[in-house]
């Protein structure tokens, strides 16, 4: 049988459902190896960058594991790789002029994204999740960051409570802004009032 290669994994997201699944295994599940061995193993197949979250473990038996489950908690994120996804789906090429190599491609990137997206079997409907990430995207930076806490925090990701998550916002910045609005008004009647005496002064003394 020919040799299995595992790939380095350099930290793209959807990559690393299958350098998970064959390093589980080929080298996880392995009974011949030690933890130690497995370590190194490990270290061997993830790029330099990726050194940094788990360099400062010293080889051993016990933080093979701690090093193990770093990984997995960075890059084993259901909501991360549908997103990826769907940017795929909603970033597809148009096509200008009758081509079978560029529809082919166009065909490929198309199915490709859409069974990646429903194999991770989330548990919201295919529609919310396209839906979702493009009410997401036209948010602005600040509001996406604060959903974003939230979705990771609460666990919610359905298109239902990202839109009670922006008309709650929304309410509150229509508050906001009525509120400081009077006080706008006051501060400008105030300053015109003092330029009005201020100009009656100034034609009386010329009188």
């Amino acid at each position: 049988m020919p040799t299995i290669e595992i790939p380095k994994f350099g930290g793209q997201i959807t990559e690393f459902k299958h350098f998970h699944d064959t390093l589980n295994s080929l080298i996880i599940n392995n009974q011949a190896l030690d933890d130690v061995q497995k370590f190194h193993y490990l270290l061997s197949f993830v790029t330099s960058e990726l050194h940094q979250l788990i360099q400062n473990l010293p080889v051993t038996q016990e933080n093979f594991h701690v090093a193990w489950n770093l990984l997995c908690d960075r890059y084993y994120n259901e909501r991360l790789k549908a997103a990826t996804h769907v940017k795929s789906l909603l970033s597809l090429p148009v096509i200008n002029k009758e081509s079978a190599t560029d529809l082919r491609a166009l065909i490929n990137q198309f199915q490709s994204s859409l069974s990646a997206i429903k194999a991770l079997d989330l548990r919201i409907p295919l529609h919310e999740v396209l839906l979702s990430q493009i009410w997401i995207e036209h948010v602005d930076e600040v509001t996406r960051k604060q959903w974003e806490m939230k979705a990771v925090s609460q666990g919610v990701n359905e298109l239902e409570a990202i839109i009670k998550f922006l008309e709650g916002k929304c309410q509150v910045l229509e508050l906001i802004h009525t509120s400081q609005h009077p006080r706008n008004n006051n501060r400008s009647d105030k300053q015109a009032n003092q330029t009005c005496i201020c100009s009656h002064t100034q034609l009386v003394c010329f009188e």
